[in-house]
């Protein structure tokens, strides 16, 4: 709603006054206190002086209930004296579309101060409730739900629409506990908008956790909710998560069978204290046998990785469960992941949020760059092993998700873009004017290379260090001017190969000989620079369909590939 110029006490409602404290950070400091009545003195000269609102004498009024009489969220904000365990006593007792009232209202809130969805599980609800517009200079862990304002009512029909499509879709399910040891299931879906750049979520679904004694109850409790979305269960897991270790136990489909996760993908120390069996955890506490579960576990090779999303939780070992249907794009279940560890290697929101992470890239790119920020920013000492797990995250997205690899480096090339080239970059000196003559195409080459490497399939560092630096190369390169045009590609690549050395591994399966490939990628530009034509362009394209099938053709075959297999 708007604010009139002129009101009284009895027309200002606290709850309307979030829709200035968006952009506002000082109405973001005074709203932290709204709850009280300590500061509305100072809160009403901000809106006067800051917003021109002018306050007539009046009574000061709370809003009325709705319709339905049934408590609103604000009057549990509003309520400092209310006791703690009245919010309990109500969901406890509440009708069913109370509760539905409810959950709209939490997501609402998420969407018109932009804050987290994790906001609301670092603490009691009691106490969510009373400082649902905090202020806070850095967005607290994963910022899954931060978009943009839009009205809710067109928010649930661009949900539905997106749920409907069973695309760039995630859906999770987030434990809550309140002061009383009352714990909260909140079935939640996520999507990304590719063409908008939306991030957007919905509350879907809110019970009780003492309401699931065994997972079949679980299981039709999540049928239930996703029942008219026509969401297909086979392609939902449960992944059981210990944050303590950053380990991934296992993903279990509620509708299928336990799904083992091998433990050496993930970096782990060798201890048996380490090793965590993909058996031992049931969420719920299951009845069955140690011997079925291990049969389980071996009828449950047909599911295929590409239905397996990791996630790590912020909530401690094996409390949250997260659900994840197969996306086709990668760019939502990138930027999540990456979220994600960007949290947990902090511990304590030491890195900024993936909305931020843009804006600060060139400081992510290598653990030593992540170490001098740590010291800057007077922080915890960052363990290079976490910096380590962190990197070989992209490996096992491409092992699990079985993402091809040019939807892969699109999104690392869009997280990691170079805006500007650091100073501790790789320099490169000039060059004779021999040699420039086609930097526009040589940008081109560059792309191609990092999407070569893409489809080689190379091990975990590469993928996370060595594709940024290339983009950083093609910065540097289109610095040299407008009048700059190209320069042998294995001038670029040798670059790569005497500084990424240590990242490129020759006794794995999927190292790549640089030299080969500058070496084509030179006969093939020699080809192309000698003829001058107005078919340039097409024969460009050409030129690169033909590297990526030779390149691609002698990687699959070397691993006993079928073409087709990994795209």
């Amino acid at each position: 709603m708007q604010f009139k110029t002129d009101m009284t006490d009895q027309e200002f409602y606290y709850e309307d006054f979030f829709e200035l404290g968006v952009n506002c950070s000082i109405c973001k400091r005074c709203s932290s206190q709204i709850a009280g009545v300590k500061k509305i003195s100072n809160l009403k000269r901000h809106l006067t002086l800051k917003h021109g609102i002018n306050f007539k004498p009046g009574r000061r009024n709370k809003r009325p209930r709705s319709k339905t009489n049934q408590p609103s969220i604000s009057s549990f904000v509003s309520n400092k004296n209310e006791e703690e365990s009245q919010l309990t006593k109500y969901l406890r007792n509440a009708p069913p579309d109370a509760l539905a009232e409810l959950q709209t209202e939490l997501f609402e809130i998420t969407l018109e101060m932009g804050l987290p969805f994790s906001f609301f599980h670092a603490m009691p609800i009691k106490k969510r409730l009373d400082k649902w517009i905090p202020y806070f200079p850095i967005p607290s862990r994963q910022n899954f739900a931060r978009t943009t304002a839009i009205c809710l009512d067109d928010l649930h029909l661009k949900m539905v629409n997106k749920l409907s499509s069973k695309r760039h879709l995630s859906l999770m399910v987030d434990r809550w506990s309140d002061g009383d040891n009352l714990d909260l299931l909140g079935l939640s879906a996520y999507f990304y908008d590719i063409e908008s750049g939306t991030r957007g979520g919905l509350l879907l679904g809110l019970a009780f956790l003492d309401s699931f004694h065994r997972e079949e109850r679980f299981a039709e409790w999540i049928k239930k909710v996703l029942g008219d979305f026509h969401v297909p269960l086979e392609k939902i897991l449960l992944c059981y998560i210990d944050n303590n270790k950053n380990q991934i136990i296992g993903c279990k489909n509620l509708f299928r069978n336990l799904v083992p996760i091998p433990d050496e993908t993930f970096g782990h120390d060798d201890d048996e204290d380490s090793q965590v069996s993909n058996t031992e955890f049931d969420l719920f506490g299951s009845d069955m046998e140690e011997d079925d579960q291990k049969e389980e576990c071996e009828e449950a090779n047909d599911v295929s990785p590409s239905e397996i999303f990791l996630r790590l939780s912020d909530q401690g070992c094996i409390s949250l469960a997260s659900f994840v249907m197969k996306i086709p794009s990668p760019i939502y279940a990138v930027e999540m992941l990456v979220n994600d560890l960007m949290s947990s290697i902090c511990m304590h929101d030491v890195l900024p949020a993936l909305g931020k992470l843009r804006g600060l890239n060139h400081k992510f790119r290598t653990s030593k760059a992540v170490q001098q920020y740590m010291k800057q920013e007077n922080q915890m000492n960052l363990p290079f092993e976490n910096v380590t797990r962190w990197i070989a995250t992209f490996e096992m997205l491409q092992q699990y998700l079985h993402l091809h690899a040019t939807g892969v480096l699109t999104t690392i090339i869009e997280i990691f873009n170079v805006t500007e080239a650091p100073s501790d970059e790789i320099e490169i000196s000039p060059l004779e004017p021999e040699e420039i003559e086609k930097l526009k195409i040589m940008e081109r080459v560059l792309d191609l290379i990092a999407n070569l490497l893409g489809k080689f399939q190379l091990n975990e560092a590469s993928l996370s260090c060595v594709i940024p630096h290339i983009m950083d190369l093609k910065e540097s390169v289109r610095e040299m001017g407008e009048n700059s045009d190209s320069f042998p590609a294995s001038t670029i690549l040798a670059m790569i190969k005497n500084n990424f050395d240590w990242a490129l591994n020759p006794d794995s399966n999927s190292f790549v000989d640089l030299a080969a490939m500058a070496t084509y990628l030179d006969n093939k530009y020699k080809i192309y620079l000698e003829v001058q034509t107005p078919e340039s362009a097409s024969l460009l394209k050409s030129v690169q369909k033909a590297m990526l099938n030779q390149f691609v053709s002698v990687n699959m075959n070397s691993r006993g590939l079928v073409p087709g297999e990994i795209f």
